[in-house]
C-alpha cells in the first residue's frame, strides 16, 4: 500500500496543464475536404484516420489500410502532425479511441485527420505511455463518452479535452507503471501470436487429414504419410471407394450431421405451423 506521503504526490490536473510547451501541442486534424481520398498517395507521409485507432489496449497504433500523402502536401499541415510520443483522439463518432505513436512505430511523423485531435505531453512532467494507459481504461473512456456532444455523431472536441482532468502520480511511479502494464501487454500479444500459428498449423493438419485426406493418398501410393508415426498412419484407410458420386477413404462413409447429434436440431415444415 501507498503511504500516506507518497499518495499525497499524485495531482489532478487539468490535460492543459502536461502539454509539450510547443506550438500546437493540442491541435485537432484539418477539414475533411482539405486532407480527403483525392490527395492520398500509396506512399509519403501517414495520415492517422478513424480506423487506425481501436479500444483494444493492445493496439496503440494500428497500421492496417492506413492512407498516406505526399511529403509536399503534408508540409500544409504541419499544426496537425503527430510524432513519437504523440497521443490521438477521436473526437467525432467512435469517442473513446486513443492511439499512442511509440518508439515501435515505424515513421517518423503523421497526419491526423479530420475528426481527430492530438496531444504532445510535457515529457519532464508526463510520460507518454503513461497517459495512453490511463486514456485507455474503462474510467477515462467512460468519462470522455459521458460528455460527448450530440446524439446521432457523439462529439468530443478540443476544448472538452483541453479541461479534461486526470490523476497523475510522480514521473518516476509513472514510469513504473508503464514499465508494467508494457510488459503484460507484451506477453498477450506474445501469446495472441502463438495461438494465431497454433490455429493456423491446426486448420492446416485438418485440411490435409480429413479435406485432402492426405495421409490415405500416401498409403495408396505406398509411401509413408508425412510428419506422422506409424501407429497413427494405421488409423487411415490404404484406399478409396466411390460413394454417391464421391470418392471417400475406404470404410469411411458420407453422413448428415444430425445422425450423429446427441440432440439433432429438428427441421419442421413452416406449412404445418398453425398461428396462435
Amino acid at each position: 500500500m501507498k503511504s500516506e506521503a507518497s499518495t499525497q504526490e499524485w495531482k489532478v490536473v487539468a490535460v492543459e496543464e502536461i502539454k509539450a510547451d510547443t506550438p500546437n501541442a493540442l491541435a485537432a486534424g484539418p477539414f475533411w475536404s482539405s486532407i480527403g481520398p483525392r490527395f492520398f498517395e500509396s506512399c509519403g507521409v501517414p495520415i492517422i484516420r478513424g480506423t487506425n485507432l481501436s479500444e483494444d489496449i493492445s493496439v496503440q497504433l494500428n497500421h492496417k489500410n492506413i492512407a498516406f500523402m505526399s511529403v509536399e502536401k503534408s508540409r500544409d499541415f504541419e499544426r496537425s502532425k503527430a510524432r513519437k510520443g504523440d497521443l490521438i483522439f477521436t473526437s467525432r463518432g467512435s469517442v473513446g479511441q486513443v492511439g499512442l505513436i511509440d518508439k515501435n512505430c515505424p515513421y517518423p511523423e503523421y497526419v491526423i485527420s479530420n475528426n481527430m485531435m492530438k496531444l504532445s505531453p510535457d515529457p519532464t512532467k508526463v510520460d507518454s505511455n503513461y497517459l495512453y494507459y490511463l486514456f485507455s481504461s474503462p474510467v477515462m473512456s467512460d468519462e470522455i463518452k459521458n460528455q460527448t456532444i450530440g446524439t446521432s455523431v457523439p462529439g468530443f472536441n478540443l476544448g472538452q479535452l483541453r479541461s479534461l482532468k486526470i490523476c497523475l502520480p510522480p514521473l518516476p511511479e509513472q514510469r513504473a507503471i508503464a514499465r508494467i502494464l508494457g510488459s503484460l501487454d507484451d506477453k498477450i500479444e506474445a501469446n495472441r501470436r502463438m495461438n494465431e500459428t497454433l490455429e493456423a498449423m491446426a486448420r492446416t493438419l485438418f485440411k490435409s487429414w480429413f479435406v485432402d485426406f492426405d495421409p490415405v493418398r500416401a498409403r495408396t501410393e505406398g509411401r509413408a504419410p508425412a510428419g506422422m508415426d506409424a501407429e497413427t498412419a494405421a488409423l487411415f484407410p490404404d484406399g478409396f471407394e466411390e460413394q454417391e458420386g464421391q470418392m471417400v477413404p475406404r470404410g469411411w462413409r458420407l453422413g448428415r450431421l444430425e445422425e450423429i447429434a446427441e440432440n439433432p436440431r429438428r427441421v419442421v415444415d413452416p406449412s404445418k405451423i398453425s398461428s396462435a
